[in-house]
């Protein structure tokens, strides 16, 4: 049951975030379609950027679980023959063969934390560095006639939507 609510509201999470990036996307070609070679040249990074942190992830998730279980099976055995642990006093030995397992665990969950990250900052500075360009360029064609502010505003607008709905869409 639980599995299928969560199923349910990364589907929901997902279509929600796809909408709103299409959407977007749609709107900087409609206001301005030579802005949005440079900001839209910014997402095959982006999805290059995901694939290989999705295969990171899956593996140090992967190794992060099994050590989490082999630390659970590790407790719940010794706890089951506490006698038996108790009889040759090997209670400090259970306790330091545990605490290894747990700072595994621990290391793997740290790996985890620093590779997302990582990841969500390359994804907000790439995204960043991309506004910072289409400001620049935007300024030069207000500048000229070609864009009012208002449209450049609102072009920036949609490219943080974007940015944003793309940055659901890979995490």
């Amino acid at each position: 049951h639980e599995v299928a609510e969560h199923l349910v509201e990364n589907v929901s999470l997902f279509l929600s975030a796809a909408v709103m990036a299409t959407a977007s996307a749609g709107m900087l070609l409609f206001i301005s379609p030579s802005l949005s070679v440079v900001t839209l040249s910014v997402v095959p990074a982006m999805v290059l950027g995901a694939a290989q942190y999705s295969k990171i992830v899956k593996k140090l998730s992967l190794s992060l679980l099994n050590s989490l279980a082999v630390s659970t099976q590790q407790a719940a055995e010794k706890m089951g023959a506490i006698r038996i642990v108790r009889h040759f006093a090997a209670e400090d030995r259970e306790k330091e063969r545990y605490g290894k397992i747990i700072d595994m665990s621990l290391g793997l969950a740290r790996k985890l934390a620093v590779s997302e990250g990582v990841y969500v900052a390359a994804i907000f500075a790439v995204s960043n560095f991309a506004l910072l360009g289409v400001l620049f360029l935007g300024a030069g064609m207000v500048v000229e006639g070609g864009l009012t502010v208002g449209s450049l505003a609102s072009y920036c607008l949609y490219a943080t939507n974007l940015s944003t709905g793309g940055l659901r869409m890979c995490v």
